[in-house]
Formats: structure tokens, C-alpha cells, sequence
């Protein structure tokens, strides 16, 4: 059982993975699954925000698996306070890393069920359409009819706002028609301010659940980072075709030398058609209108698979190499909304190391077999690089330097 606790502004959520080898397995362990959760209730207490339980298992157990997690889980009364206060979402995954099934438990005998676009109640285990994972979390009754009124508020307003207007104009002429005609001068406009141009504005993606938000502060463009003098640095951004690399067909598109991630949740990947050394610095400079789950960057673990470096979740904080632990920490304020950031990994042949904005968070020797990926980042090809995130971001430079041995491209 692998356990994260992730910092969500004042508030914190939990992750938890198991891979049990068999429903028998999992029987066993679920009482530690629940033991740590009651842990975790009595530790932060009403400020439990989120559960998130992954399940790996051979997909012919996933029934089974589903059955025991809600006996467990659902239908337990000292559980009832979290399933109440906080989003507790369960994915199960198979042996591969494929998401099989995504739902949400909520009160006892009915949970719901995501399919990437739509929630739908239902009593009792509902079979998800396969495809992504990671749900997002759902609005309840009381926030979809509070954000109702306000969005009638709203358009009430702006009727009022209109009819004002149209009946002060014609008053405004007649005024300004009698001055003239009464010989009182003339109208004079003093100029106004020489009016700048600024930045465009980032304006947040709206998710499921989730309301419409104008972010104010302006994008700065970034400055390309630095080369490493006498090494090969490649432009990655040119190698990309979105409508091949995009994985499971998410929101990606390139724009003026620029990679968008247009999409969000269920964490879009896209891989890079491109095979790095021995040796490499792997560097993207990155800005997200709003800060949730961060971003992550996936390169090949030389004993195969992949393995990864995330950055920018729990409101901007969380930063490090994926394992079991995990290896990273929490710095408040390190990744800010609508501001570059710039990140590198430097991948060497007996060591790792993860920087940020150019200071190293964290570095130390390894044989990567302590280094992992996880379902959510499973991409196609695990020879490439590959960058992902789990909300809207723009990655502004997405570059590669050569220290050790010559890449390849795979197309």
C-alpha cells in the first residue's frame, strides 16, 4: 500500500495505490486502507478534502474488487463523516496501467459514475465506458443551485444594466442639444490616458464542477532557457504532431512554436516522438491559469518502462521524482498561476537530479529501479519523452540538451 498526503490550500487530500495480486489479496489489505483513513480523519479532521484509491488488478477480478471496496469502504458507519465531507474517487486500472472503471462513493448504496463527460447517479457498482481515468470531483446539489442564482442574479443585473443605459442616452443628446442652442460654449473632451497594450489575459477553463474563472495577472512571455555550452540542444516542440501524439486522443495543439494542452482532468499525455541518450537535461518552461494537479514530464527508466518528475500540485507546492516513496517535498508559492515556470530533470547514468526556476530541489544516485510511472502517465511508446498535466497549460519550451551519446527521432 503506497499512501500520499497532498497539501489542497488550507485543505489536504490523500492518495492511496494498491496492486494485490489477487481479490483475496486485496481482502486483506482493504482493513489497512480503511485503518489509514481513519488515521487521516482523526489527524486532519474537517479538513479532509479529497480520497483518491487506485486499484491495480488483472480486469478479471475488477467485479469482485469493486464489491469488496464498497462493502469495505461505503458501508462503513465510522467512514460516513469523510464520504460525506470529501470527494472519494476510486479507479480501478488493469495489470497494464489501462483505466478500466472510475466512479465516486457517496452515501451508502449509490456512488457515481464518470465517464470522462458526464455523472450519472445510479444505485449501486456502475460499468464505466473504458478510456480515461482520474474523475474530476463533483459539484453536489447545493453548489450546481447556489451557482444557479447567481448566474440569474447575473443576467438580471445586466438586463437592468441595459435598460438604464438606453433611456439615460436619449436624455444625454437633449442635454447636450440644449447647451449648444442656449449659445453656453462648447463641448470640450479632455483627452484621456494614452492607453497601454497589455499582456493578453489568462481566463481559466471551466471543468466539470468547476466555475468559470478570469485569472487577472497577465502572461509574461518567458525567456528560453539557457544552453549548456559545447552540448546539442533540440527544439522538441517542432517534432510534434498532435493528432499522432496526443494519447487516448485528448485537447493538444501546437500554436506559434507553442504546446497547449487544451483539455482537462483524467491527466492528457502526450508523448514526444523522440528517443533521448544515455545522457540528457530534459527542460520545459510551463504556465497553468490555475494551479490543482500540476504538471509532470515522463522519460524512459533505463530498466524499462517509464518513470517521472512531477511538479505544480497542492495549489503549486509539490515537487519530485515518483517511486515507492516517492522523493520530492513541498515548497508554498513554488509554481504561481499565470507565471513561467522552468523546470529541468538532468538524467545521468548513476543519478537524477530535479531542478526548479534553476535551483536544485532534489538530487540523489540511483539505478532508476527505485523510480516508477503509474497508470495515470502510462504512455504508448516508454523509449520517448513525454510531457502531461491534468488541467489547461501552456508549455512555452519543451527542449532537450544532449550531454552523453546522440538522441534519435522516431519519425
Amino acid at each position: 500500500m503506497h499512501v500520499v498526503e497532498l497539501a489542497k490550500g488550507a485543505n489536504f487530500a490523500l492518495t492511496v495505490s494498491l496492486e494485490p495480486e489477487s481479490s483475496a489479496a486485496l481482502a486483506k489489505t482493504l482493513p489497512e486502507v480503511k485503518s489509514a483513513l481513519l488515521d487521516w480523519m482523526e489527524k486532519r479532521h474537517n479538513r479532509c478534502a479529497e480520497v483518491i484509491l487506485t486499484v491495480t488488478i488483472a480486469s478479471s477480478g475488477q467485479d469482485d474488487v469493486e464489491q469488496q471496496i464498497n462493502d469495505t469502504l461505503e458501508g462503513d458507519a465510522d467512514l460516513a463523516p469523510l464520504l460525506k465531507r470529501a470527494s472519494v474517487q476510486i479507479a480501478l486500472l488493469d495489470e497494464d496501467g489501462t483505466p478500466i472503471k472510475e466512479y465516486e462513493l457517496t452515501a451508502k448504496g449509490s456512488n457515481s459514475v464518470k465517464d470522462g463527460s458526464t455523472a450519472i447517479q445510479t444505485a449501486g457498482p456502475t460499468a464505466l465506458a473504458a478510456g480515461n481515468a482520474k474523475p474530476p470531483p463533483v459539484r453536489r446539489a447545493g453548489e450546481a443551485n447556489r451557482r444557479d442564482r447567481k448566474e440569474t442574479d447575473s443576467a438580471s443585473s445586466s438586463v437592468v444594466m441595459v435598460v438604464v443605459l438606453l433611456l439615460a442616452i436619449p436624455f444625454v443628446l437633449l442635454v447636450c442639444i440644449g447647451m449648444a442652442g442656449l449659445g453656453l460654449g462648447f463641448l470640450w473632451v479632455a483627452p484621456g490616458p494614452r492607453m497601454e497594450v497589455q499582456p493578453p489575459m489568462a481566463v481559466e477553463q471551466a471543468m466539470p464542477g468547476q466555475d468559470i474563472a478570469v485569472v487577472a495577472q497577465p502572461i509574461v512571455p518567458p525567456q528560453a532557457p539557457p544552453d549548456v555550452p559545447g552540448k546539442k540542444t533540440i527544439d522538441l516542440i517542432p517534432l510534434i504532431d498532435t493528432q499522432r501524439d496526443a494519447v487516448e486522443n485528448r485537447k493538444w495543439s501546437v500554436r506559434n512554436n507553442t504546446l497547449y494542452c487544451d483539455d482537462g482532468n483524467f491527466v492528457p499525455r502526450l508523448q514526444i516522438p523522440y528517443r533521448p541518450p544515455q545522457e540528457y537535461d530534459f527542460t520545459v518552461v510551463f504556465s497553468q491559469p490555475g494551479l490543482r494537479n500540476g504538471i509532470s514530464l515522463i522519460m524512459p527508466n533505463p530498466n524499462g518502462g517509464s518513470f517521472f518528475w512531477y511538479l505544480g500540485a497542492g495549489d503549486g507546492s509539490t515537487y519530485g521524482f515518483h517511486g515507492n516513496p516517492d522523493k520530492g517535498g513541498q515548497v508554498p508559492g513554488l509554481v504561481q498561476a499565470n507565471v513561467p515556470c522552468t523546470t529541468t530533470v538532468q538524467v545521468r547514468k548513476n543519478s537524477v537530479k530535479g531542478f526548479v526556476n534553476g535551483k536544485e530541489m532534489i538530487g540523489f544516485n540511483t539505478d532508476y529501479r527505485d523510480l516508477l510511472c503509474d497508470g495515470w502517465r502510462n504512455i504508448p511508446d516508454k523509449s520517448v519523452l513525454a510531457v502531461a498535466c491534468d488541467d489547461p497549460a501552456v508549455f512555452h519550451f519543451v527542449r532537450v540538451v544532449e550531454i552523453t551519446g546522440q538522441g534519435k527521432r522516431t519519425r
